[in-house]
């Protein structure tokens, strides 16, 4: 994790069976499997990258993959620490107070 000039990046790398850039995009869609045969030996994305890029989205940021067949596939997310025009500041949680304080 390293912090940007306006956000948070968090990367995280592979060294897997990687993915064709023709079919990088795909991943990101529910259920979506780069391999679909029946002999396959790895399974797919499910929903996890679905997801994940749903609530960077919400929160202003980004998923983006870059991968290169037989050597691996990383992701990198980016959430910006300053929220999207029109979505108004997070407030900081407010403590209780006690009858000592």
């Amino acid at each position: 994790m390293r912090r940007g000039d306006d956000g948070v990046i968090i990367e995280v790398s592979d060294t897997g069976i990687g993915i064709d850039p023709s079919r990088l995009a795909e991943v990101f869609e529910p259920f979506v499997q780069v391999d679909a045969s029946s002999t396959k030996e790895h399974g797919g994305t499910g929903l996890g990258l679905a997801i994940a890029t749903r609530l960077a989205g919400e929160l202003g940021g980004r998923i983006e993959a870059a991968s290169v067949p037989g050597r691996g596939t990383t992701f990198t997310l980016f959430v910006p620490t300053r929220p999207p025009n029109g979505v108004p500041a997070a407030r900081p949680p407010t403590r209780p107070h006690s009858a000592v304080d």
